[in-house]
């Protein structure tokens, strides 16, 4: 695969940015199963639901974020 349409220091910045992504992603993921356990009250099935459904969403990107990342420093490394 060529990788030569970015620099070194370019491929720096984007592998520090999709780390901070992930990073951010995780912790969101997280909050969501916080709140969705912690949920109590008359909204207590609509929320429920809700936060199934932001969880459901952001689980696959955790592991799309994480792929990228592992790529662009891959090719630091290299």
């Amino acid at each position: 695969m060529d990788h030569n349409y970015l620099t070194e220091a370019e491929f720096g910045t984007v592998a520090e940015t999709l780390q901070r992504n992930l990073a951010t992603t995780i912790s969101l993921y997280l909050k969501f199963k916080k709140y969705h356990w912690d949920i109590r009250g008359r909204f207590f099935r609509d929320l429920h639901l809700a936060y199934d459904e932001f969880i459901a969403e952001i689980f696959p990107a955790i592991d799309e974020i994480a792929e990228r990342a592992h790529e662009a420093i891959t090719v630091l490394n290299r």
